[in-house]
Formats: C-alpha cells, sequence, structure tokens
C-alpha cells in the first residue's frame, strides 16, 4: 500500500511538472487515474467519510492513519483540478 501512496504522488507530480511544461496531454495521461475518483485516500492525504467509511473496521482505520502524510507534504488538490 506504502508503494501504491508513493506511485500516486509521483504520477501527480509528474502530471503537474508536464502541465508546466505545456504539456497537456501528457498531463492528462498522468492525473487521469488519480483524478477520476477518491484524490485524497489515493495521495494519502485524509481519509474519506463518505460511502467507503462503513466497510473499514478499528485497525482499518486505525492503519489508514499512520499511512496519511504529514501535512506540510500535501499536495494542493485544487491545483490538480
Amino acid at each position: 500500500v506504502n508503494t501504491m501512496i508513493l506511485f500516486n504522488r509521483m504520477m501527480v507530480n509528474l502530471g503537474l511538472a508536464a502541465f508546466r511544461l505545456g504539456k497537456i496531454w501528457d498531463a492528462h495521461q498522468c492525473l487521469s487515474d488519480i483524478c477520476s475518483g477518491r484524490v485524497r485516500e489515493l495521495l494519502a492525504q485524509g481519509i474519506t467519510t463518505g460511502r467507503y467509511a462503513g466497510d473499514k473496521s478499528v485497525e482499518e482505520e486505525k492503519a489508514e492513519k499512520r499511512r496519511q502524510i504529514p501535512y506540510h507534504l500535501h499536495i494542493n488538490i485544487d491545483l490538480l483540478e
């Protein structure tokens, strides 16, 4: 799971870098998988408290909270949109 979080964060950074360079198609390819759903969970920046919250046990929620990235390392979600 930790490897997937790092991979998702790397793809977002690559997508944002491509966008800054004007490579819109490349940026879209990098960001399309991440921005299609639960962005905060995929980047380990928060816990979704919606329809997915009821499926998790207490232990799973604690493990997810431990995996979260510190606030100073968060990627701006508004920038992704």
